[in-house]
């Protein structure tokens, strides 16, 4: 009687098949969950940056003369102020502060100054932006409202 002291070939062959076979299965379902957490991660940062974007828009306008407010296609100019869209970012220019805030992609800003319900002047910032998620294209759109004084 022979003794075997081995695995045969086919044994062998088999048995890296089904470690492949698992570690294929094991890298798409990591994979998928990787990715995900990147998306997950990409849109929550587009959230912070639309709610920093609010504050600093009211923050902007709260001291500022309603009658100094000038809107063009691009730009909102006070006495004291000065935002312009330029692409991906808002720009915010005072006097001795500059500050710029990273929009998401695809996005759009449109300014407005419009009548509130008592017939005061209020700064509208309108914004715009698509969001991609799983496959899918849903465009968000926010409008942030800020009052000067009278």
């Amino acid at each position: 009687m022979m003794k075997s002291r081995g695995f045969s070939l086919i044994e062998a062959v088999a048995v890296m098949a089904i470690i492949t076979i698992a570690w294929s299965a094991g890298f798409m379902v990591l994979h998928r969950s990787y990715a995900g957490m990147f998306r997950t991660a990409y849109r929550a940062g587009d959230a912070q940056a639309i709610v920093l974007l609010a504050r600093v828009w009211q923050d902007a306008l709260r001291d500022t003369a309603v009658s100094s407010w000038l809107v063009s296609s691009n730009e909102f100019q006070s006495a004291e102020q000065q935002i312009r869209f330029d692409g991906r970012y808002i720009s915010f220019h005072q006097e001795a502060r500059n500050q710029t805030l990273p929009l998401p992609p695809t996005s759009k800003c449109y300014f407005a100054i419009e009548k509130s319900i008592n017939q005061r002047d209020i700064a509208v910032l309108y914004v715009e932006w698509t969001e991609r998620y799983m496959k899918r294209q849903r465009v968000r759109k926010v409008r942030y409202v800020a009052c000067g004084r009278s």
